[in-house]
């Protein structure tokens, strides 16, 4: 058989075709000769021969020999596909992390300077693209504190908590809203010690650590040496120059030092109509009505509808000329 001789190095279609037209048994050989005249032409364009059975591999690479233009437009149409996809998520996936950066800025830049409304509007923003964004979640607790919804921040804290048992920031959130009169609901749910333990341990001399130690301290000696000690590591820590102005206020009735404190804060948050509220507080225990309603007109710049009842009360007792 000539056309099976080694030597000659028949390709293997050529082959088989000469197997088939030479086979002796009728039922597998060409029933006719234009079946083995069709065969040879389609082994001369390159195409798929009947005497070979083919998979897919194999009519999907006679199929490239066949039509190769089609065949590298085809491809290049996907690629082009492929890799305008992958762009264009890469593209919106960086603008989605943009404008979490953005919003998250905004937030830190409104709790910084006291517009604590807006500043959660912002750090919700962030967390509606980003739900598991820590610093969203940490800046919207401080948020909900500065605005004195500890439920809220509290709830905050735990979602971190569950994540992350070691964020800091949740424990001293949570230690915070453990001592607030406003929480007094929720205290059985609330360890503070065990939060305060936990900062101690991580941060002991953190401005955190010193404030929340006087927020559990006893007496107003010792509280005012703690926010104190925590106003010396930080001084533009607002929540500390809070606490030490309600103890002038209110346990020890030292409206020079409680004013003193009010501009503290003013300064520290200058756009805070909730800061501007406590000096004009502090002015009416001093009997001086006329400087306290020019505080409550400021607070109405930056809340006009939080402040508006405060103004009320103002006019009223000046009105009244009693603190």
């Amino acid at each position: 058989m000539v056309c099976t001789h080694p030597s000659l190095k028949i390709p293997i279609d050529l082959e088989t075709i000469c197997l088939k037209a030479l086979e002796k048994d009728v039922d597998r050989r060409y029933a006719t000769a234009g079946e083995m005249a069709q065969d040879l032409r389609q082994y001369l364009h390159g195409g798929l021969i009947a005497a070979r059975r083919a998979g897919i591999h194999r009519r999907t690479w006679k199929s490239i020999r066949r039509h190769p233009v089609l065949t590298v437009s085809v491809l290049a149409g996907v690629v082009l596909t492929a890799t305008a996809g992958i762009a264009w998520r890469a593209l919106s996936a960086q603008q989605a992390t943009g404008n979490v950066e953005r919003a998250l800025a905004d937030a830190a830049m409104d709790l910084k300077e006291g517009r604590y409304r807006i500043g959660l509007e912002n750090a919700n923003r962030a967390l509606a693209l980003a739900p598991d964004s820590v610093p969203a979640r940490e800046l919207r607790a401080r948020l909900y504190l500065a605005r004195q919804h500890a439920g809220k921040a509290a709830e905050d804290a735990r979602y971190l908590l569950d994540r992350y048992p070691d964020n800091v920031t949740a424990h001293v959130v949570l230690a915070i809203a453990s001592r607030w009169d406003m929480l007094s609901d929720h205290r059985p749910t609330i360890d503070g010690e065990q939060h305060l333990a936990f900062v101690e341990e991580h941060a002991g001399e953190s401005a955190d650590a010193h404030f929340l130690r006087g927020i559990f301290a006893d007496s107003a000696a010792e509280k005012l040496r703690l926010f104190s000690q925590a106003l010396e590591i930080d001084p533009g820590y607002p929540t500390a120059i809070d606490a030490r102005l309600d103890v002038y206020n209110r346990q020890l009735m030292d409206l020079p030092r409680a004013l003193a404190d009010c501009e503290r804060l003013i300064a520290v948050r200058p756009r805070s109509s909730q800061y501007r509220k406590y000096t004009a507080n502090t002015y009416m225990k001093m009997r001086d009505y006329e400087r306290a309603l020019e505080e409550v007109e400021r607070a109405l710049e930056f809340d006009p509808v939080g402040a508006s009842h405060f103004k009320m009360e103002t006019r009223w007792r000046r009105t009244l000329n009693r603190p």
